[in-house]
């Protein structure tokens, strides 16, 4: 090991031997073993979402500046490690990323960052976001629904309402 060498975090053991280049006038020696604790080292986190972004319609795709932490240890990007995006606390499973339309729960976008190595605690921090709920229009396809006696069985004329929604996905309800 050379002046500059940089130890993973964790307990270290070292030990020196001299060996002489005058062995005549000197012998070799070891020293004793010693340990060496080094500590992970808190980087700090930033994120936030730009304020165009922080209320989206339902079925909108997160865009990369949404999702856009900085871990940083004394001004230095830290670079050995993976942010994840979670959904309303540190601790959820529910990530998102660039190809995640999230739901009108989500309130708070969380980034943590884990260390890879295991050379830096980690860290997170949230921003808030809102996601507006997608409104729904229900209308009858013709307005001109012919009267029925009693006992007649109605038919798909007289059942023909149709929705709609501002982003024309018709897969997510059912008229009743």
């Amino acid at each position: 090991i050379q002046s500059g060498y940089i130890y993973s975090a964790g307990t270290q053991y070292m030990n020196v031997t001299f060996t002489p280049t005058d062995t005549t006038n000197f012998t070799s020696a070891t020293s004793g073993w010693v340990t060496l604790t080094v500590n992970k080292i808190t980087p700090t986190i930033t994120y936030s979402i730009p304020n165009n972004l922080k209320t989206v319609d339902y079925a909108t795709k997160l865009v990369p500046s949404q999702l856009n932490a900085i871990v940083k240890y004394n001004n230095v990007i830290v670079n050995a490690g993976t942010i994840k995006y979670v959904k309303n606390n540190s601790n959820s499973a529910v990530e998102y990323n660039t190809n995640s339309c999230p739901t009108v729960d989500l309130t708070k976008i969380y980034a943590v960052f884990y260390d890879d190595n295991g050379n830096y605690n980690s860290v997170n921090t949230y921003d808030t976001i809102t996601i507006n709920p997608i409104h729904a229009s229900v209308s009858w396809k013709y307005s001109d629904i012919p009267n029925i006696a009693y006992g007649h069985k109605l038919t798909n004329y007289q059942l023909n309402a149709q929705w709609n929604t501002d982003v024309n996905n018709n897969t997510v309800g059912t008229i009743i």
